[in-house]
């Protein structure tokens, strides 16, 4: 019978330390989604030139979203305010569009270093880390 408590007593154990992990991640861990980023050849792309000169913000993010690019990388983390999420494509893998939603609205960067935003992506603050470098980055402006 002691042996027997004694298995019961540490699977039980085991159970509720797992049990903890999944509880402290779901609710001290903010909630973060990152699509992992991909490279296709240039052969199974259309970006080189893409006709977004003329048109507004949202047509223009529409049609980067439509195109095919060598590399694409959506991260979104669940918050209703602030940083909500980003989205970076690139026809050359060195730069490329970067798609910023913040506070619901969308901002279109354009020419943004990749290395930029694999910065963004590791800093345990990527409000802050935004918030700090965007004015380093070209804003895209419409012609309306």
């Amino acid at each position: 019978m002691a042996v027997y408590s004694l298995v019961h007593c540490r699977s039980g154990m085991i159970f509720l330390l797992f049990l903890s992990i999944f509880w402290f991640c779901d609710f001290a861990c903010e909630a973060q989604d990152l699509e992992h980023n991909y490279v296709v050849g240039p052969q199974f792309t259309n970006c080189d030139s893409l006709p977004i000169e003329g048109t507004s913000v949202v047509e223009a993010i529409e049609l980067i979203r439509k195109a095919d690019f060598r590399y694409h990388q959506n991260f979104r983390l669940t918050r209703r305010q602030g940083f909500q999420s980003g989205n970076f494509y690139s026809c050359d893998v060195a730069h490329g569009y970067m798609i910023i939603r913040y506070d619901g609205v969308e901002k279109l960067y354009v020419n943004v270093p990749k290395s930029a935003w694999e910065s963004l992506l590791s800093n345990p603050d990527p409000e802050l880390y935004y918030l700090k470098n965007k004015a380093l980055w070209q804003l895209w402006k419409s012609s309306e």
